[in-house]
């Protein structure tokens, strides 16, 4: 039976086992962590209860607690991990779940760790954007051959080690970069340096994309909408690097050397359903649920406001997350993945991934209210106008990136017709 230990801040929070006969995991709670402070699952794991069974859960969770799922690699790290597992002759289909996560062991977003973990070996000095853009553009466009593992299997070694612990679809990197002399590191584990800062870099590339080449831009734009709206959200920029422009933004899940415990919104309430829409609703539900403060509904509500007027339809149970102090206290963490989801040549079905009372789209001031009111906000009509003075920025400030005039003009005027809504 395949068995490890879960940790969190060098404290054991319990034991992990994989019944492969029902295909799911079992939870064994540590007594020490049953009378701690810390809760890693507040609203899912009962830590009256020792024993936990995976039995509730959607497939979603591939038979774990979402709470630990949310570790595991979305679709651009699997792509990594498996085309490393094919290139040295492991079959996928004999790893279970936990054996996944002895892949991760200490490298994983945010600040759970797994034990035993499988040895990845990391001798990456510096990071080759050259090369990493390269490989990882060949491994979405399935054209990674064996050829290319032969001519460079540490390439492969490379993006495995700060590519494929990343959630998400685009193919992105983690790199710790020192303030006072800029040395670039891989940023999959913490250094001893403790003044390395840590950033997450989504790679721009698909050289036969026009959307490709642009779309790093464009989240940009949204990063300096979001702050200028009154979001909190971690310092970005644009790298440019042999003629690809990659977006890095600060990750909050590394502080000052330390690993701070993340959790999404979908690992926090381990909702999967197909039959029922999350809604905004409910997200403030759970914010009352875990006793945060009401500058954290505010922030949501004010999240909620950008998402609508700026078309960031893009906004399901994986892009809101929560953030734990070693003090066992919860709070919205800042906000990430904002920008325009489709690719502006393409036709795209456009509707939120969560409602507002009850709709996916054509949300007008009527529906926020009715949601403000119910939720207790404070001045939202203030908070609308804000909100829609920075977004209707986004034309202005779009000509001053890489974003051709076709992009510019079909995002803006979708934002238009949204602010002109609310």
């Amino acid at each position: 039976m395949s068995s490890i230990k879960v940790k969190i801040w060098d404290e054991t929070i319990g034991y992990l086992y994989w019944d492969g006969v029902n295909n799911r995991s079992i939870f064994e709670l540590d007594s020490d962590y049953q009378e701690s402070n810390l809760n890693i699952s507040p609203l899912l794991i009962n830590k009256k209860i020792k024993i936990h069974t995976a039995t509730t859960y959607e497939p979603i969770f591939q038979g774990l607690p979402p709470s630990i799922a949310d570790s595991l690699p979305d679709y651009f790290g699997n792509r990594v991990f498996q085309t490393w597992l094919n290139q040295n002759n492991i079959l996928e289909s004999e790893l279970n779940p936990i054996e996944r996560l002895m892949y991760t062991g200490k490298r994983g977003i945010g600040a759970m760790e797994y034990e035993p973990g499988k040895s990845i070996i990391n001798t990456i000095d510096t990071v080759d954007f050259g090369e990493i853009v390269e490989i990882s553009e060949k491994i979405i466009s399935n054209k990674y051959a064996f050829s290319d593992f032969i001519n460079n299997q540490q390439a492969l070694q490379n993006i495995l080690t700060i590519g494929s612990s990343v959630g998400g679809a685009q193919a992105k990197i983690l790199v710790a970069v020192h303030p006072k002399t800029g040395e670039i590191k891989a940023g999959d584990v913490l250094h001893e340096d403790k003044e390395f800062d840590y950033f997450i870099v989504k790679l721009g590339h698909e050289s036969e994309s026009v959307w490709g080449k642009e779309k790093t831009s464009v989240e940009y734009v949204y990063y300096l909408m979001a702050k200028n709206a009154g979001l909190t959200i971690n310092d970005s920029k644009l790298i440019e690097n042999q003629g690809n422009i990659h977006f890095q933004t600060k990750r909050f899940d590394r502080v000052k050397g330390e690993k701070i415990h993340f959790q999404t919104l979908l690992a926090i309430t381990g909702y999967s359903s197909k039959t029922s829409v999350f809604n905004y609703e409910q997200c403030f539900v759970v914010l009352e649920q875990m006793k945060f403060k009401h500058l954290d509904k505010e922030m949501l509500f004010r999240q909620m406001v950008f998402n609508i007027a700026s078309c960031n339809m893009d906004d399901h149970l994986k892009n809101l997350g929560f953030i734990l102090n070693r003090e066992g206290n919860w709070s919205l963490s800042p906000s990430y993945d904002l920008t325009y989801p489709f690719d502006p040549f393409l036709p795209s079905l456009k509707f939120h991934k969560m409602n507002i009372n009850g709709k996916s789209k054509d949300i007008e001031r009527e529906d926020i209210l009715k949601m403000a009111q119910k939720v207790g906000i404070r001045n939202p009509h203030g908070i609308i106008e804000e909100v829609k003075n920075a977004v209707s920025e986004f034309e202005q400030l779009a000509k001053n990136y890489e974003i051709g005039n076709y992009s510019r003009k079909t995002i803006s005027t979708d934002i238009q017709k949204a602010i002109n809504r609310i």
